[in-house]
């Protein structure tokens, strides 16, 4: 820990960010202190224009645990505001390819069978590359087009031994920046180690989509996926291939037979249905993740994170709801501490 706290501090420098390093006390870590004896984070080198683009090439440089934390990040307007979400959104899929020589050992391991026996046809050229995994298109034995999600190799020892650094930080952080105490900086690291952990298990995704074609089996409005069972182990995930667009690129939904405003009304049901009726949501909707097929319909992929909420929850978020439509303070107020 101390050697990837030293790394982590350096990049972070690097990249421009020698006041955040200062304000959060890292400066004054012991391997800080050794690297400014070696003179390497005395000096801030040239960095991007912007806070957001040396952000961004920061926590890539740092790895798949920061840049998940960055993508999830780039769904939040309201937390980092709409210049730094559109930087960061540059993270959702432009992670750095790795060769399929270090993947095929992922999937024939998982597979249980070399690549030839499970597949018909296998294009070893990614179609995505995320921070955890790589995605490929590929033909079944029966003839279905599918993607297989496989995941990179050692990402899980990467991810489990950041955590352990980032608990170390906020613990740090906590005890002595009392400005950042109320963000709870221990918690924040607790909740995207729940969630960042079980999305590295491609068994409860696999479930989780199955969960998902159970409640949209009958709506043709909302695509999901159906997972090859067979062909799927914990770091592999062989489903249906989705011919589609990023739900933002707009301009291209006319030759798709799509309609913009039929699309935004179709998501928001789904959006709906998904937190007040089925009490399981999508967890990481960002345009990457929302396809527009055809005709006016959109699939969701990437069930890796995913909300479950108590009907107490719903019955909160329902009132917060209503207090806000129906321009009420008070009762918005009200709301809000149900959530505390």
């Amino acid at each position: 820990n101390a050697v990837r706290l030293a790394e982590v501090v350096q990049i972070l420098v690097k990249h421009g960010f020698a006041d955040l390093v200062q304000r959060l006390g890292l400066r004054e870590s012991i391997p800080a202190k050794a690297l400014r004896k070696l003179r390497l984070i005395d000096d801030t080198p040239s960095a991007p224009e912007t806070i957001g683009a040396r952000l961004r090439a920061a926590l890539t440089e740092l790895g798949p645990t920061f840049v998940k934390y960055g993508q999830i990040l780039s769904t939040r307007p309201d937390l980092i505001g709409n210049d730094l979400c559109a930087e960061l959104s540059r993270l959702q899929d432009r992670v750095e390819v790795l060769s399929f020589d270090s993947m095929r050992p992922i999937i024939e391991e998982d597979l249980g069978a070399p690549i030839s026996s499970s597949f018909l046809e296998f294009n070893e050229s990614p179609v995505a590359s995320a921070s955890l995994s790589q995605v490929y298109r590929a033909r079944t034995k029966t003839g279905r087009e599918v993607a297989v999600k496989v995941q990179r190799p050692g990402v899980r020892a990467k991810v489990v031994s950041d955590i352990s650094l980032l608990f170390g930080i906020a613990e740090w952080v906590t005890e002595r920046v009392k400005e950042f105490a109320w963000m709870d900086p221990v918690g924040t690291v607790e909740e995207f180690e729940r969630s960042i952990l079980r999305e590295l298990d491609f068994t409860i995704e696999a479930r989780v989509i199955q969960r998902f074609r159970t409640i949209y089996g009958n709506d043709n409005r909302v695509f999901i996926p159906y997972v090859e069972t067979g062909l799927s182990g914990p770091r592999v995930l062989t489903m249906d291939w989705v011919d589609g667009v990023r739900v933002d690129a707009i301009d291209k939904f006319a030759e798709r037979n799509c309609d913009p405003r039929e699309i935004a009304i179709i998501g928001c049901h789904a959006t709906f249905s998904q937190v007040f009726e089925h009490q399981i949501f999508h967890a990481d909707p960002h345009p990457g993740n929302i396809l527009v097929t055809r005709n006016n319909q959109i699939a969701f992929l990437d069930y890796g994170m995913a909300g479950h909420l108590e009907r107490t929850d719903v019955h909160a978020m329902a009132e917060l709801m209503r207090s806000v439509f129906d321009q009420d303070a008070s009762r918005c107020a009200t709301a809000l501490l149900a959530f505390t």
